[in-house]
């Protein structure tokens, strides 16, 4: 089996690069690691450079002529402080002592089978106890970086802003810009549930639902680097990924019906003369009707894959001046 080190094509040898790995993982920044292995700091740079672009260990995105829709979810460890007050209920923080760092990260690509994982329990550097997540972090990156769409449960506020803020941890930056569906946003807009968590959203319509763990302990039984305790969140992280796809899948018609913020137009991708359905792509489409603005009449279709309803691009001819529509 071919590995990321024998895909390397630079000077350092193997120790060199393998002592690089270490410093960098026990926090030292790239400079001081090539001090400390004793290596120029410009083939330093170069190698953590490459190896962090390299992460053959991800599952590939599609091809470049389909969109790159990434679903994925996080699981994050609590932060610890000093507070005053006797109420769980009422907390005044006085001061953070440990910040939260990215315990795990669950994704798939859409239309594929396999689902990914990566923690800190795969980190051969990682220790229990230990705050480094930045093996999850890059990795994390890379992904973002690859997709053209996001898919996520509460990801506008939870899993998104998460993950900038250990980038900017980092020293990583911004990944290249994508879309984003998160499919709480997406219920609380077109249903009124009793609640619009992923458990009761699955529930609600039926699907495999969001698996149950043993809770708070089994995140501090992580940061411990229990085995069995990494053993249960993979499971419960994975499947987060898969009930947030199946639910997206479900509220994917509702998305963007003319008149209502778009789902992002996936036709965007297809090289066709053919009129395709914005939210899936597909070419079969049935006329439904027009739908009409303030000034003119559009088109109607259903998809007949997806069912999602969308528009023409170009208006109804007017037939005479006295169709004309004036605001006044």
């Amino acid at each position: 089996m071919t590995t990321m080190q024998d895909n390397y094509k630079g000077s350092l040898t193997l120790k060199e690069r393998t002592n690089i790995d270490t410093f960098v993982h026990s926090g030292e920044s790239v400079r001081q690691a090539a001090k400390s292995a004793d290596v120029p700091y410009g083939k330093a740079r170069g190698y953590v450079e490459w190896s962090e672009k390299a992460l053959p260990d991800l599952l590939p995105p599609p091809p470049a002529d389909q969109p790159a829709i990434l679903i994925f979810d996080i699981e994050t460890t609590p932060s610890q402080g000093w507070f005053w007050g006797h109420s769980i209920y009422k907390v005044n923080v006085i001061d953070i002592i440990e910040h939260w760092f990215m315990l795990s990260v669950a994704y798939k690509w859409l239309g594929q089978d396999e689902v990914g994982y990566f923690g800190l329990s795969d980190d051969p550097h990682w220790t229990g106890g230990s705050t480094n997540d930045s093996y999850v972090v890059k990795r994390l990156h890379r992904l973002l970086d690859q997709a053209d769409i996001i898919i996520t449960q509460n990801g506008d506020k939870f899993d998104v802003k998460s993950a900038n803020t250990r980038f900017l941890k980092h020293g990583l930056g911004p990944t290249s810009p994508f879309q984003s569906i998160d499919t709480l946003t997406e219920s609380r807009r077109y249903f009124k549930r009793e609640s619009h968590s992923l458990k009761y959203q699955a529930r609600f319509s039926g699907i495999e639902e969001k698996r149950s763990n043993s809770g708070l302990q089994l995140w501090f039984d992580c940061m411990d680097g229990v085995p069995e305790a990494w053993e249960e969140i993979k499971g419960y992280n994975v499947q987060d990924v898969v009930v947030t796809e199946e639910l997206y899948l479900e509220l994917r018609p509702w998305m963007g019906t003319p008149g209502k913020k778009g789902h992002p137009n996936l036709g965007h991708w297809v090289y066709s003369d053919e009129v395709t359905c914005p939210n899936c792509a597909s070419d079969r489409l049935a006329k439904r009707g027009r739908h009409r603005t303030k000034v003119s009449v559009f088109q109607t279709y259903q998809c007949k894959e997806c069912g999602a309803y969308s528009r023409s691009r170009l208006r109804d001819p007017q037939r005479t001046q006295a169709d004309n529509v004036h605001l006044v």
